[in-house]
């Protein structure tokens, strides 16, 4: 099943984020810090499947879910809906920061690689996730969730 164990992940998660942010721009003092939480905030939500606490600082998102047309921008309600008949059928095994990238000053991606088994089999699938961040007032919200096989 999973080849790494927790604290091996947690230091390359650590690893990733601090190549990243050293090689930024915007330095850990000018927001990556905050970034760095608010993806990691985002990432033990989606691991609990507490879309509620994902979806919290978002005012809208959109949506790229396999089985589901791209959306356009929604409110949180609409978009947690529709992320929680993806999820609802799946245990989560892994969700594991890949890298994270700003696009500029004040967006950035996180890209997230997911195993999960679907409920009542054994069988391991994976997928990427993608979380688009948008920094406003300071505070980095989740604006875009896309999700590719």
């Amino acid at each position: 099943m999973r080849s790494t164990g927790g604290a091996v992940t947690r230091v390359l998660t650590f690893l990733t984020v601090w190549l990243v942010c050293a090689g930024s721009p915007v330095g850990a003092q000018d927001g990556g810090d905050r970034l760095e939480r608010a993806v990691e905030k985002a990432r033990l939500a989606w691991l609990a499947h507490d879309l509620g606490e994902l979806l919290a600082t978002s005012d809208t998102v959109r949506l790229q879910v396999p089985g589901i047309v791209a959306s356009a921008s929604m409110k949180p309600g609409q978009a947690g809906a529709l992320l929680q008949s993806h999820l609802k059928a799946a245990q989560e095994v892994g969700f594991d920061l890949v890298r994270i990238r700003r696009l500029a000053e004040d967006h950035a991606y996180a890209e997230l690689a997911r195993s999960y088994l679907v409920k009542g089999t054994l069988e391991e699938l994976g997928e990427r996730v993608f979380f688009g961040f948008r920094e406003v007032e300071g505070t980095w919200r989740l604006r875009e969730v896309r999700i590719t096989p």
